[in-house]
């Protein structure tokens, strides 16, 4: 009877999910800009020092970084079906002075695919979070390319929160 209670405490329930983490923050590396992807949008002079990991967070600070396109292999494979999650967060978001609106993009790209892209119209006069989860229809190996791009006009902080694959379980 024991055995029994073990076995079935074991088993996933319907229902359930696994989460992994699909990358490490710790881990993104500035792209030359054969590699990158949205390479129209690179300014001429790129200087991005203002992104590091912040506990299990990405910040990305634009007065330090006026443009991030940032690369890293996946840590894990992808099958059609899961999902990846994040969020992004921010405060209050600002044109440069003199100026009176501007745009950021941000967008994630796994392979050749872009699997999450938003543009937000600033000024933003509050703090907001933004979850972000999508189902993948592609298989990817672990070690897949992945690119996280972020630009926008002014001085404002960005976080990314841990970007994890979920798999929902049998």
């Amino acid at each position: 009877m024991l055995v029994c209670l073990v076995i079935s405490a074991c088993q996933s329930q319907p229902g359930e999910t696994s989460e992994t983490w699909l990358l490490d923050h710790e881990k993104w590396q500035p792209l030359h800009q054969a590699d990158d992807p949205f390479a129209e949008h690179r300014p001429e002079q790129v200087d991005c020092s203002g992104f590091l990991p912040e506990r299990e967070n990405l910040e990305v600070h634009t007065s330090h970084c006026n443009y991030a396109g940032l690369g890293q292999p996946t840590l894990t494979a992808l099958e059609p079906g899961d999902q990846i999650e994040t969020a992004l967060s921010y405060q209050a978001l600002f044109p440069p002075p003199g100026v009176e609106s501007a745009q950021a993009h941000v967008a994630l790209i796994v392979g050749e695919d872009v699997v999450f892209e938003m543009d937000l119209d600033l000024p933003i006069d509050r703090h907001d979070y933004h979850p972000i989860a999508f189902t993948v229809d592609t298989s990817y190996p672990a070690g897949t390319p992945a690119v996280l791009h972020l630009h926008n006009h002014g001085s404002n902080v960005y976080n990314v929160l841990p970007v994890l694959r979920v798999t929902q379980l049998d």
